[in-house]
């Protein structure tokens, strides 16, 4: 995303939030959302005002925009996001709704956020650090925490990678994870008592790498953070409730069979830059542009986190 719009972003984002001005303020529901992207449901609209359109629809050479859609109610999709699909039949659409519109919920997910404190969108631990300053330092107990995190910092990984800093990409997951596993202790001990975390999608697995010689080492990279996500899940996490949403098996199964759920294309983006712009059928496709699902990828998402938490 352009720097100088979300670091306008930003403080727009911090005045929303100050005391007798964000809406997470009143009574928490029962979704308190976390994340990037895929999981914004109109924040980064809100604090940046622009929305991307056809024929050119503000992407890179990779098909990721640097805004959200127009089309779809401002997502970084076509539609709702996977979050607000599972919240709607659940009766939880209210705090599904972005905590930095007014008059939103308690969904705090900013496109372009990282979980390590990088960037100029709200990473992991502002968001939660807003939440808490909204709350007066408590996270009640009754509500799901939801922390959709990591997937731009492992393109940040990946990059790295790719113009020879081994090392800094390494560090970057590190940081990625000790950023993950410090925000549910902190929420833990301010109160929260059920998580529901996503695992590292491997992004080799997106129209904007598969093609490239980059996607087997993205897929590594993600299959490793997943391992030492399990490990920190039975040491540093033991005894906190935490239900994981493999998003890694979830898209691996999609792309491998996309016919199982419904889909006749689970490699290409829907979104071009040549006429006509846009698949004729979006519902028929896994990824909506170079690294976001559709409306119906995202539906599979939600299905299957309606799966993890049934009782």
């Amino acid at each position: 995303m352009n720097a100088k719009r979300l670091l306008t972003a930003g403080c727009l984002v911090l005045s929303l939030c100050l005391p007798g001005q964000s809406a997470a303020q009143g009574p928490v529901g029962g979704l308190v959302v976390f994340g990037t992207s895929l999981s914004d449901p109109g924040n980064a609209y809100a604090a940046l005002g622009a929305a991307t359109t056809p024929p050119d629809w503000s992407v890179d050479p990779f098909l990721v925009p640097d805004r959200p859609y127009a089309r779809g109610g401002h997502h970084f999709s076509n539609g709702a996001t996977w979050v607000e699909q599972f919240a709607r039949p659940n009766g939880l659409a209210a705090s599904a709704k972005g905590a930095f519109t007014r008059g939103g919920g308690t969904n705090f997910a900013f496109g372009g956020a990282r979980a390590r404190n990088f960037g100029t969108s709200p990473s992991l631990a502002v968001q939660v650090g807003l939440f808490l300053q909204a709350t007066g330092g408590t996270a009640p107990s009754a509500p799901l925490y939801v922390i959709e995190m990591g997937g731009n910092d492992m393109r940040d990984a990946v990059l790295a990678l790719a113009v020879g800093q081994p090392a800094e990409a390494l560090q970057i997951l590190e940081e990625a994870l000790q950023a993950i596993v410090g925000s549910i202790q902190t929420l833990h001990a301010a109160g929260a008592r059920k998580f529901l975390l996503w695992n590292m999608p491997n992004i080799g697995a997106t129209p904007a790498l598969s093609p490239t010689p980059l996607a087997g080492l993205a897929d590594s990279f993600a299959q490793q953070f997943n391992i030492d996500l399990a490990t920190a899940l039975s040491t540093a996490l033991s005894g906190i409730d935490i239900a994981v949403l493999d998003v890694y098996g979830k898209i691996g199964a999609v792309v491998a069979q996309p016919g199982d759920f419904g889909l006749t294309n689970a490699t290409q983006a829907c979104i071009s830059v040549e006429a006509p712009f846009s698949c004729a059928q979006p519902n028929d496709h896994l990824f909506w542009d170079g690294i976001h699902p559709s409306a119906a990828g995202h539906a599979i998402l939600a299905h299957e986190a309606a799966r993890v938490l049934a009782p």
